[in-house]
Order: C-alpha cells, then structure tokens, then sequence
C-alpha cells in the first residue's frame, strides 16, 4: 500500500511539472498572465498538492495534509469559475463576483486588523 502511494504521488508531481512546462513555455512570451487572478486560481492547488506531498514525507503526519487539501479543493472550485465566463449566461455573474471581491479587499483588511485587536484584547481579559 505504501509503495501504491508513493508511485501515486510521483506520477501526480510529474503530471503537475508537465502541465507548469506547458504553462509557462507558452505564456512566457508576455508577463501579463502573472497579473492574470485566473491563472493563480489554476496554478494555486498543483502548487498545494506538491507542498503537503513534501511535507508529508518530512513530517511524517497526515493532520496538516488534510487542511492543505481541503484549501487546494476549494481552489480548484474557484478555478472552475474562469470555464463559467465563458457562458453568456454566467459570464456577467463571475465578472460581478470578481469585481465585489476586489471591492472588498480594503475593507476586509481593515476588518482583520480590528479581528486581531478585539481578540488580543478578549484573550488577555
């Protein structure tokens, strides 16, 4: 079972570094695809696999992997998005998600600086 599991991971890296190969060969070209929030939604959850396959054989423990994989599922849905603007149908909606989230970002940042205050002020009572 454990030899089925790191032939596993080897073939998942190596499927990963080819598709990155392909990736880059073909958008190195222009470095605008770096700016590209599509192109992160695609790239984030391979970059996450390959991390806890690492850190599985360092560590040795499965109790972070399952955190790490959870985040590269959730990834992996965002990234499905960037298919649905393709509909004429749901373009607009993903292009209004997208623009709210931008939006938001100050406010969020904000909201979590005051997050971090109310707690290190309601754990030290």
């Amino acid at each position: 079972m454990d030899l089925f599991r790191i032939l596993t991971e080897i073939y998942l890296v190596v499927l990963i570094a080819r598709d990155f190969k392909v990736r880059f060969s073909a958008k190195l070209r222009s470095q605008a695809f770096m700016y590209n929030i599509w192109f992160f939604m695609d790239v984030i959850p391979k970059i996450l696999v390959i991390t806890s396959i690492i850190l599985h054989y360092i560590f040795g423990s499965e109790g972070f992997q399952v955190n790490i994989y959870a985040l590269s599922i959730f990834c992996s849905w965002l990234g499905l998005m960037s298919f649905l603007r393709l509909n004429r149908g749901t373009g607009y909606l993903v292009r209004l998600i997208v623009e709210v989230t931008y939006d938001m970002t100050w406010f969020l940042a904000v909201m979590l600086v005051h997050l971090i205050a109310f707690t290190g002020t309601f754990y030290i009572l």
